[in-house]
């Protein structure tokens, strides 16, 4: 800002720096639904709003007292997006769509759907198949019967208790929707002489 006083005497009245800095980084690969947060500092005084340099609609972005908590909405895109600032306040020196130095990564949930029947009955002593969509990352069955959990690459596995099976799938660290399978198990009939 100049300011005129005295004939020919002119100075400018300096603005302060806002001096942004970014801390406590703590957003990896955000999925459908999924956030992060970071922390922040700035000059007293200084106004700072954030936006993404791309689908920011995709975004939501509140700040709280120095710390920003960012949520993808989007659905299915598999991105990496810059984060970008911009700053303003009394006697703060005016930045526009400042790069933050710092990338969102999004992807998609992978999606998996049953290829078994859902609900099986089989005799006891022998094993009941249950498969989900391949080549969907990594795959988590769960098992009513104590809440075994059991991490496997494979899309199907082969039980002989009866109980409530639920998998769900990992990918580019996204996880799927649970699909669920019933298996029960009829005892062997005896036969008297």
């Amino acid at each position: 800002t100049k300011i005129t006083g005295t004939p020919n005497v002119t100075w400018e009245q300096a603005c302060t720096s806002a001096n942004v800095t970014i801390s406590d980084w703590n957003i990896s690969t955000l999925c459908p639904g999924s956030s992060g947060t970071f922390k922040y500092t700035a000059a007293q005084g200084a106004t700072v709003t954030w936006e993404m340099n791309e689908n920011n609609s995709d975004y939501t972005i509140v700040s709280d007292n120095g710390t920003v908590t960012i949520t993808y909405k989007g659905t299915s895109t598999t991105n990496s997006t810059k984060l970008l600032y911009t700053v303003s306040g009394d006697g703060i020196c005016p930045e526009e769509d400042v790069d933050s130095k710092k990338t969102i990564s999004t992807a998609a949930k992978p999606s998996i759907s049953a290829l078994s029947d859902p609900t099986q009955t089989i005799c006891d002593g022998t094993n009941a198949t249950l498969t989900v969509t391949s080549g969907k990352g990594t795959y988590n069955w769960v098992s009513s019967n104590g809440g075994e959990t059991i991490t496997l690459t494979s899309h199907t596995v082969q039980v002989a208790t009866a109980g409530t099976y639920t998998v769900t799938a990992t990918q580019n660290g996204c996880e799927s929707e649970p699909i669920e399978f019933t298996v029960s198990v009829t005892p062997v009939p005896t036969i008297n002489d």
